[in-house]
């Protein structure tokens, strides 16, 4: 059996001009994962060949998901025992979860996606942690502001402005809630407060309209209405503001910053700080990668039989193109773009496409630093509650990045910095540290709401083809 590569790819190097330490690792990461993988003992060629997208199928709903958790107990360990485990570099904790997560979630069917992340929402709201959690819904932006209690006041206190985090969740554009992955937020928040000294950061997490319901580009239209509410009518500096998401958030991210970069000047929009993605969709396909082996599908709980569906549902009958950057953002212009960090696992079905949109934001000249654990599935930093260290590992890290763009080691685009700009008559700021509550209707826990007024439309949407 090979040595298994590193599991954190990162090193440590003597800076010289003209070169970063940050971009050597990132290009060590990118070769890793291009290397062959280690494999066990039992396995076969059988790994190399396709993956099966039509397997025969047990229905996924929550007695056949907690029936198939109490039996793959005993059949992960039996398997390690054997030295057939899937992936050299994984404990027990990890591939038992990453089994019940690929079962779970293993079906094509929103419905199931739906229940599970709606599951995971709710624990979020009712589980004991230090987070301040707030809801704004207005007519045209729907979203929570989120922050650590024990930072509010404090943040108060402070000179400097907040940071925030407007962040874009994933489910494949069918799926998924802002406050899913609230314990990842708040191990990120708290990093940056302990370990870096900034507490006076927020979340912005949006909800927005899911396909098949609403298709595109009705998620990006509404991603865009909310930064122009937060930008402009609430009056929250562009500068200070870092766009993120994970899987179709991420992309949808991306595809966001394209959008603010094409907007028409009148708009008064300005590009963000920075932008960090975890394990972002870039490419949407109608066919399995063609990397996705066997051996890839057992490592990674993303099953490629729901790609397709997951596609022509965003899609619906827009007549968009799978190669336009809006949809693809593999595919963007990556002119005055703002630095990127992407995070991501090294035997996730989306490393190709991901390892190839790192390699054109290089040559293209963009500041962007990728981040990979070599033993890691889709979205593993996110996923905090299941896979313990190597989450928190990756979330330190992303922390220490963002402390680095805040204090200014990192060079932002030179057009994420807006011109000063008048509130609309009758607007509330949201620049100041407690403001932003304000705008909540309503509170997490037992807290009376506030109304606001709602935000005028925006009259310029993407259109379709």
């Amino acid at each position: 059996m090979d040595n298994p590569p590193p599991a954190s790819v990162t090193i440590h190097t003597i800076p010289r001009p003209g070169f970063s330490p940050r971009r050597a690792a990132s290009d060590t990461a990118v070769l890793a994962m291009r290397s062959p993988p280690s494999r066990p003992r039992g396995f076969t060629k059988s790994g190399l060949s396709p993956a099966n997208t039509s397997p025969v199928r047990v229905p996924r709903n929550l007695l056949t998901t907690f029936s198939y958790f109490a039996l793959s107990t005993p059949l992960v360990a039996s398997r390690r025992i054997r030295g057939k485990t899937h992936h050299v570099g994984w404990d027990y904790r990890s591939e038992f979860i990453t089994g019940f997560l690929k079962f779970s979630l293993g079906s094509p069917d929103f419905q199931q996606w739906r229940r599970l992340t709606g599951m995971g929402a709710t624990f979020g709201r009712i589980i004991s942690r230090d987070l301040r959690i707030r809801r704004v819904k207005e007519t045209f932006v729907d979203g929570y502001w989120i922050s650590l209690n024990s930072a509010t006041k404090r943040a108060a206190l402070k000179a400097k402005p907040y940071m925030t985090i407007f962040y874009l969740h994933g489910g494949g554009y069918t799926t998924g809630e802002p406050l899913m992955h609230s314990g990842a937020f708040q191990k990120l928040l708290t990093y940056l407060s302990r370990d870096h000294g900034l507490h006076n950061v927020r979340f912005f997490a949006v909800k927005y309209p899911l396909a098949p319901e609403h298709p595109y580009p009705a998620a990006i239209n509404t991603a865009f209405d909310a930064y122009h509410w937060l930008t402009v009518l609430k009056g929250v500096d562009p500068s200070t503001v870092v766009v993120s998401g994970d899987s179709a958030g991420g992309g949808l991210a991306l595809s966001l910053l394209q959008m603010i970069r094409n907007a028409s000047p009148s708009k008064g929009l300005s590009l963000p700080k920075a932008s960090l993605l975890i394990s972002p969709w870039l490419e949407l396909l109608k066919e399995i990668p063609s990397h996705a082996t066997k051996e890839i599908t057992r490592k990674d709980y993303l099953s490629p039989r729901c790609t397709r569906p997951f596609v022509e549902a965003y899609l619906g009958n827009s007549g968009a193109s799978l190669v336009d950057p809006l949809v693809s953002p593999l595919y963007m212009d990556f002119k005055d773009i703002p630095p990127i960090m992407i995070t991501c696992g090294g035997v996730e079905l989306f490393r190709d496409s991901i390892t190839s949109y790192y390699e054109k934001a290089r040559d293209a000249g963009i500041d962007v630093f990728l981040e990979v654990d070599m033993d890691m599935p889709h979205v593993y930093p996110m996923l905090v509650d299941f896979y313990g260290a190597k989450s928190r590992n990756a979330l330190r890290k992303m922390a220490e990045w963002l402390s680095e763009i805040w204090e200014g080691d990192i060079i932002s685009s030179p057009s994420s910095t807006p011109e000063p700009k008048v509130l609309p008559k009758g607007a509330k700021t949201c620049a100041s540290p407690e403001d932003m509550w304000e705008d909540a209707d309503e509170y997490f826990p037992g807290e009376a709401p506030t109304k606001t007024a709602s935000a005028p439309p925006l009259q310029e949407k993407t259109s379709l083809p």
